[in-house]
C-alpha cells in the first residue's frame, strides 16, 4: 500500500493511508468530537460481521459507535479509522443511521444500509500495479455492490454471469448515501458492445434494465457522468462511494417471466410476522425489487386501539403503484388499497397480531422501487421539527433546543412536550403548544453532579384533548455533507443525541 505524506498548517499533520485520513496528533488540548467524512462500505449484510473504514479526523482513538437500528453492533478496531460492524440475523433490512462519538460529543447521523441480498460484494482495494484490482463475479438473483470512484477518469467494470435468459435490472445510489458522486451505468454484452445505458441527469440516480436473451458473461460499468458537473467541487476520491443493486429474474428467450415461486404457507407467514413486528411509531424503508416480492409486517395491537398504517412509494426512486392489504389475527381481510401513497385506518377489534402485506399492484418488481411504511396510534397530521440533532451540556449548565410545529388548517389540538431517555441528573422543560402557537423553546439543565454521558434521547409531543392520547416524536433534519438533506435515504431522525461533559474545574 502506498503512503502519501501531506503537510497542512503547523497546527496539524495528517497521513493519507489507502484513502483513510488518520490524525497523528491533535491540534490543541481542547476536547472535540470526531468528524467523519465518509464510511466504506456504507452497508453490511444481515448475519455477518465485516470491517468498516472511516475517513475524517478524531483527537484520539478509540472512539465509540452507535446505530439507530436494533441488531447493529459497532466495535472499534485496534487500528485507528477502522470499526467492526456486526449485523444480527434479526436486524430489519433497509437504511438506518450511525453516529460516532467520544467524551466531547458525537458526529451528525451518517447513512448506512442493512442488506439482505443474496450476494454482498465490496470493491477490493487498489494494488501497487496499474492493472486495477480483480473484481468478484456477480451471480445469483440479487446482489449488492459497494464501490467508489477515486478519480474522474475511473470506470468500475463489474462482471455479471447469466446462466439462462433473464431480465437484469440495476440501480445505483450515491447521493442517498451522502456521496458527491454523479454516476452513469452502462451494460456491455458478451461481445463488449453496449446493450443499455442509464437515462439520468445530475439530479437523479441512475438505473437501467435489459432483457438478456443469451447466457454469458456481461459487464456492468459504473463511471462518472460526463461534463463539468459530474463531480461536486469538494469531491475527494474516497468520498465518492456508491451502492449498486442488481436483480436478475429468469425469463424465457422471449422475455416472459418464468412461473413464480409458490406462496408461503400460513404457518411460515405467521412466524415471519413475529420476527418482523412493526411497532406503532416505527417506520421501515424497503424495496419491491423482484417479481412476486411480498413484504410481511406484524402489528401487535390492544383491544379497541385505533391505528393507522401509512405507505409511501418512491422514497428515493420513482413511485410505483403498491397494494397494501390488512388482515386480522384470524387471517381475514380487513382492508385493501392500491396507490402510490396509501393510508389505512382501523380499530383493533379483536386485539392480537394483525398482518400488513405490501406488493406491487401487478406483482412486478424493480430494484428502483422503494417504499416507506409506518404504523401510528391515532394519526396526528402535524410535524414537529427540532432545531438541531445534537445537544451538548456541561454539568451545572443549561442549553436550549427550539421546536417548530407545523399544523394543517383547522388543527386545534394542544400538545405537551416532554423529553424521553435523559440520564439521571438531566432535566428538561415541558412547554405546551396551544392553538396559534407554533414554536417553543425546550430548556435542558444538567445538575452540578451530573455524570458524563453520551446517548440518544427523544422529544415527544402528546395530545391532551383527544379521546385516546397519541404521541408524536419530534424530528431533526439529517444534515448532508455532499448532497442535499432531502435526497438522503434517511433525511430526518427522531433519535437526538445528548452529550454531558464534566464541569470545568474551579480556578
Amino acid at each position: 500500500m502506498t503512503f502519501v505524506r501531506i503537510w497542512r498548517s503547523a497546527a496539524r499533520r495528517l497521513w493519507l493511508a489507502g484513502g483513510l485520513l488518520l490524525p497523528l496528533a491533535a491540534a490543541s488540548t481542547e476536547p472535540r468530537p470526531p468528524a467523519i467524512d465518509w464510511l466504506f462500505p456504507a452497508g453490511a449484510r444481515v448475519g455477518t460481521e465485516q470491517l468498516l473504514h472511516l475517513g475524517g479526523s478524531w483527537p484520539g482513538w478509540p472512539i465509540q459507535g452507535w446505530a439507530a437500528a436494533d441488531g447493529v453492533h459497532l466495535t472499534p478496531d485496534t487500528e485507528p479509522g477502522r470499526f467492526r460492524v456486526r449485523v444480527d440475523e434479526t436486524a430489519s433490512p433497509g437504511p438506518t443511521l450511525l453516529r460516532f462519538f467520544n467524551e466531547a460529543g458525537a458526529t451528525p447521523p451518517l447513512q448506512f444500509f442493512i442488506e439482505d441480498a443474496d450476494r454482498f460484494l465490496i470493491e477490493p482495494p487498489e494494488d501497487s500495479t496499474n492493472a486495477g484490482p480483480a473484481r468478484p463475479l456477480i451471480t445469483g438473483s440479487t446482489a449488492v455492490v459497494y464501490g467508489r470512484l477515486l478519480r474522474p477518469e475511473e470506470t468500475d467494470p463489474w462482471p455479471v454471469a447469466v446462466a439462462r435468459p433473464a431480465l437484469l435490472a440495476a440501480s445505483l445510489v450515491a447521493r442517498g448515501l451522502d456521496s458527491p458522486l454523479r454516476a452513469r451505468l452502462t451494460l456491455l454484452g458478451p461481445e463488449a458492445g453496449p446493450l443499455a445505458e442509464s437515462k439520468t441527469t445530475g439530479s437523479t440516480e441512475p438505473s437501467l434494465a435489459a432483457h438478456l436473451a443469451t447466457p454469458g458473461l456481461y459487464v456492468l460499468q459504473v463511471a462518472p457522468m460526463e461534463g463539468q458537473d459530474a463531480f461536486a467541487t469538494n469531491l475527494t476520491g474516497p468520498e465518492a462511494i456508491y451502492r449498486l443493486r442488481l436483480a436478475i429474474t429468469p425469463t424465457n428467450s422471449f422475455g416472459r417471466y418464468l412461473p413464480a415461486e409458490p406462496p408461503l404457507s400460513p404457518d411460515i407467514q405467521r412466524s415471519l410476522l413475529h420476527s418482523n413486528l412493526l411497532e406503532p411509531g416505527q417506520e421501515r424503508v424497503a424495496f419491491i425489487d423482484v417479481r412476486g416480492d411480498v413484504d410481511l409486517y406484524g402489528v401487535d395491537t390492544r383491544w379497541l386501539e385505533r391505528l393507522e398504517a401509512e405507505l409511501e412509494t418512491g422514497v428515493w426512486g420513482p413511485p410505483f403503484t403498491a397494494r397494501l392489504r390488512l388482515l386480522d389475527p384470524a387471517g381475514a381481510l380487513v382492508a385493501e388499497q392500491l396507490g402510490e401513497s396509501i393510508t389505512l385506518d382501523w380499530v383493533a377489534e379483536p386485539a392480537g397480531l394483525y398482518q400488513l402485506e405490501v406488493t406491487e399492484a401487478q406483482n412486478r418488481g424493480d430494484p428502483t422501487w422503494s417504499y416507506r411504511i409506518a404504523v401510528r396510534r391515532q394519526a396526528i397530521r402535524v410535524r414537529a421539527t427540532v432545531s438541531a440533532d445534537r445537544l451538548r451540556l456541561q454539568a451545572g449548565e443549561t442549553a436550549r433546543l427550539e421546536l417548530q410545529l407545523d399544523r394543517p388548517p383547522g388543527e386545534n389540538d394542544v400538545f405537551a412536550v416532554r423529553a424521553e431517555g435523559l440520564p439521571p441528573g438531566v432535566t428538561a422543560g415541558q412547554p405546551l403548544l396551544v392553538p396559534g402557537l407554533s414554536r417553543v423553546a425546550v430548556d435542558f439543565r444538567a445538575a452540578p453532579d451530573a455524570a458524563p454521558h453520551n446517548g440518544p434521547f427523544r422529544l415527544v409531543l402528546s395530545t391532551i384533548n383527544l379521546p385516546l392520547p397519541a404521541d408524536l416524536a419530534a424530528e431533526a433534519v439529517v444534515p448532508g455533507r455532499h448532497a442535499p438533506s432531502e435526497t438522503l435515504l434517511v433525511p430526518r431522525t427522531t433519535d437526538l443525541w445528548l452529550t454531558v461533559s464534566p464541569a470545568e474545574p474551579a480556578p
